[in-house]
């Protein structure tokens, strides 16, 4: 099982960059498939220049192979006397990787390699006048990075605590060897600490065991280069010096400027260099071609999946995929939606099934309502997840044993806002057996013809026990009809003293 850490992420369409974009300007690729110098030439097509050379004798690393999986059989320079110095027991990535490895007695040990030809000069003071290096005063790096300490690295020596990814050489004319660009760890923990010109910007804590993808993408602004930083995808730095202070003769892989010093303990893959800034799209495709196992240069397609509406649910199987594999393709709704149908290129398609890419796609998953009832309360599922915010599974969301539809329907109350309280004054006094009954006769007008006067009358019943009922003598003592608010009220001794409550019927 391949073990990766990184913020996912949707890729949106047009997100990804025009065929063959990604390589345009690409001046160095290492893939590190072969072994021994050939794992460190520089891979793009037609290159002649920008080999790299490992650093120190022997050349480490130049064994049987560079895959850092269980399957590698080969060795590196120490592990005769010392076999804890490999990572033969994690992950490769894309096809093998360089192996590098870091020992306690001497912390350059593993096969670092330099590359001197790519370089920048930010006063434009190269061997032919006004040059500015061979990679000018824009431009990028990528790479992929799996820090993987052996145990036996307890030295408490800032060599031995520190691993860098890249590091640039030899500054300016006095060939001071300084920092103008540089990705490494700051201590014995996994903060890692950017420079351009010398000047820090924010560190970033990136998780050890685990692969991880950084680019650095350097552009001119004025007199200044800024420095942007992403890592794993997301922009995590910027920060800028003066151009004049870029001004590097070379850049070392798997160590800092020195060296032979600061060895990077792991894995490194897929290191490309541009002379060029990247754009934030290409970035995004950089590290979705890793999350994929896909290389730089191999040709990529595009699955571009959208759901409409987007609360309708989710879609799957979006990204950079290489021609001819195969990718699980879902449309999975949300709950009180149903998937519909696929548009554009799904069209006609189930909401499930797998695709065998052979062409960019570009589909939408269209989601509709829900419109059965689940719980059996009355409510669709739809209305109840959009409108009423219930739980479309649960006829009674609050508990109140008055169910959802009832309460949206009927007694008006909120179904999500418990009503348990008079719920239970009502079953307690308006139940069985606790509250008794007064019926009314059916209202009858009569009119005196002579007069022109109005007669309303009305006759009431009352029981205690809900079966036994007596008339209600309205002209007994205690008992009235006196006016109220427009109309009146009828005063009258109660049936029973024994009962608290009475339920009024309309008619008898």
């Amino acid at each position: 099982m391949k073990k990766f850490f990184f913020i996912p992420f949707t890729l949106a369409a047009g997100l990804l960059t025009a065929q063959g974009a990604l390589t345009d300007q690409l001046v160095g690729y290492y893939d590190f498939e072969e072994t021994g110098s050939a794992g460190i030439a520089n891979k793009v097509s037609g290159a002649t220049a920008h080999s790299g050379t490992y650093i120190g004798t022997p050349a480490n690393g130049a064994g049987s192979g560079f895959a850092g999986d269980a399957a590698f059989a080969g060795t590196n320079a120490n592990v005769a006397t010392d076999p804890t110095d490999n990572t033969t027991n994690r992950p490769a990535f894309v096809g093998r990787t360089l192996n590098l490895v870091k020992g306690t007695a001497t912390p350059a040990d593993g096969g670092q390699f330099t590359v001197t030809t790519l370089t920048s000069r930010g006063t434009g003071l190269g061997p032919v006048g006004a040059e500015f290096g061979t990679l000018g005063t824009q431009f990028a790096i990528s790479a992929w990075y799996y820090l993987a300490p052996d145990p036996d690295n307890g030295s408490l020596s800032t060599d031995a605590q520190r691993r860098f990814v890249f590091e640039s050489v030899l500054d300016g004319a006095s060939t001071t060897q300084v920092y103008d660009i540089s990705w490494g760890t700051s201590g014995a923990n996994a903060t890692y600490a950017p420079y351009v010109g010398q000047v820090l910007g924010s560190m970033t804590g990136v998780a050890a065991d685990g692969w991880h993808h950084v680019v650095h993408s350097f552009s001119t602004e004025g007199a200044n280069t800024r420095l942007t930083v992403h890592v794993d995808g997301v922009q995590v730095s910027t920060l800028t010096a003066p151009t004049a202070n870029v001004d590097f003769r070379g850049i070392n892989f798997g160590t800092n400027r020195f060296g032979n010093a600061r060895v990077f303990d792991g894995m490194i893959d897929e290191v490309g260099v541009w002379n060029r800034s990247l754009s934030p799209a290409e970035v995004t495709e950089l590290f979705q071609r890793g999350t994929n196992r896909i290389s730089i240069v191999q040709p990529v397609l595009l699955v571009s999946l959208a759901a409409d509406p987007s609360a309708g649910g989710t879609v799957s199987g979006s990204g950079v995929h290489a021609s001819g594999s195969v990718v699980p393709i879902a449309a999975t709704p949300n709950r009180g939606y149903v998937f519909s149908a696929w548009s554009g290129d799904f069209a006609g398609r189930p909401a499930s099934f797998d695709l065998t890419v052979s062409s960019a796609v570009n589909a939408v998953a269209l989601f509709g309502p829900d419109n059965t009832d689940s719980d059996g309360d009355g409510l669709s599922n739809f209305l109840e997840v959009t409108v009423h915010l219930t739980d479309p599974d649960l006829a009674d969301t609050d508990g109140d044993l008055i169910p959802d539809g009832v309460e949206v329907n009927v007694t008006a109350t909120s179904p999500t806002v418990s009503d348990e309280t008079l719920v239970s004054f009502i079953r307690n006094n308006l139940g069985a057996g606790n509250a008794g009954i007064i019926e009314m006769s059916p209202l009858r007008i009569d009119r005196n013809a002579g007069t022109g006067e109005i007669t309303l009358s009305l006759g009431l019943w009352g029981s205690a026990d809900g079966a036994s009922f007596e008339q209600i003598q309205l002209g007994a003592p205690g008992a009235g009809i006196t006016p109220a608010d427009g109309g009146w009220n009828l005063t009258f001794p109660a049936p029973s003293n024994s009962v608290n409550s009475y339920i009024l019927k309309a008619a008898r």
